[in-house]
């Protein structure tokens, strides 16, 4: 069991140390933890939004509390961010510039 475990790329550390964030919270066991040391307690303030992307799907849906908004957590591999929408959309980015590489409606019936 232990060898198997450990021919596992999604559980080991390979995605988390080159910076990819291919499973939701980085690794199989969503530990939200990356290793990376450019952002640290002397830099962190310094931050600056790189980009943002909007979906345009919820704009203008009305809610009981106002207008209706959403938020994904993506994944990350081979610079491109992936994420999906409530309306059953899977959006790819650019990781660097935040420019739609691709869009995908996916289409599913329930049995």
């Amino acid at each position: 069991m232990l060898l198997l475990v450990g021919c596992l790329p999604g559980l080991r550390g390979d995605a988390i140390s080159s910076g990819e964030w291919p499973n939701y919270g980085n690794d199989a066991g969503g530990s939200r933890y990356s290793p990376l040391t450019q952002i640290d307690r002397g830099n962190v303030a310094r931050l600056r939004v790189a980009w943002t992307y909007r979906t345009g799907e919820t704009v203008g849906v009305p809610g009981p509390w106002g207008h209706y908004a959403f938020e994904a957590t993506p994944v990350m591999a081979d610079g491109t961010v992936v994420f999906s929408t409530p309306y059953n959309r899977v959006i790819a980015l650019d990781a660097e510039t935040g420019t739609k590489m691709g869009d995908h409606i996916v289409a599913f019936a329930l049995p």
